[in-house]
C-alpha cells in the first residue's frame, strides 16, 4: 500500500511548470530557497541503513497527516513481524476516511519516491527529519513556494515510537 494521504502536495505538484524554469523573477515566492535535494537524498539513504540495521520488527507509533486545507489524521499504528497489525483512529481524518496502515519500511519508500519526483517541481520547499538513533522518519512538510498558489502544502509527522 502507498501511503497516498502523506503527501498530496508531493505527487499532484505541476510537473509541468519544471521545464519552465521558474525562480524569484518568474514565479517562486521572494524568500524561496530551493532545498538541496542531494542532501535530502542522501540523508534519507542513511536514515534507511539505520533503519535497516536496527532490524526493528515489531513496534508501535503514531501517525499525524495533515494538508493545508484540510482536516488532520491522526492513527496509531502497531507493526509486528513487519507487517501491519492494527491502525487505530486517534483524530480527524481527510475526508471522514482514516488513512491507510503503513510500516516505517513504506513510509521511507514512499519518502524515497517523493523526493525523486519533487527535484523537478520548481518552487517545493521541502524538509524532512529522521530519528538519530534507528532512522525512522520524524516529519516531512512540503509548501509549494509558487507565486500563483495561496495554500499548497501538506506533511506528517511520527510520535510515540516504541519497541513491542
Amino acid at each position: 500500500m502507498r501511503p497516498t494521504f502523506l503527501f498530496p502536495l508531493l505527487t499532484a505538484l505541476p510537473l509541468a511548470l519544471s521545464a519552465c524554469g521558474y525562480n524569484q523573477l518568474n514565479g517562486c515566492r521572494s524568500y524561496y530557497q530551493r532545498p538541496d535535494f542531494t542532501a535530502l537524498q542522501q540523508n534519507l539513504t542513511a536514515a534507511r541503513a539505520r533503519w535497516q540495521a536496527a532490524d526493528i520488527q515489531d513496534y508501535r507509533y503514531d501517525l499525524a497527516s495533515f494538508v493545508v486545507e484540510g482536516d488532520p489524521s491522526s492513527v496509531r499504528m502497531i507493526v509486528k513481524g513487519g507487517r501491519v497489525a492494527s491502525v487505530e483512529l486517534l483524530g480527524a481524518s481527510v475526508g471522514g476516511q482514516a488513512p491507510a496502515g503503513q510500516t516505517i519500511d513504506a513510509l521511507l519508500t514512499y519518502l524515497s519516491d517523493s523526493l525523486s519526483s519533487s527535484g523537478k517541481s520548481p518552487c517545493l520547499d521541502l524538509a524532512v527529519s529522521f530519528d538519530a538513533a534507528d532512522g525512522h522518519p520524524l516529519s516531512a512538510s512540503s509548501v509549494n513556494a509558487l507565486d500563483s498558489i495561496q495554500d499548497g502544502g501538506g506533511g506528517f509527522s511520527v510520535s510515540n515510537f516504541t519497541r513491542l
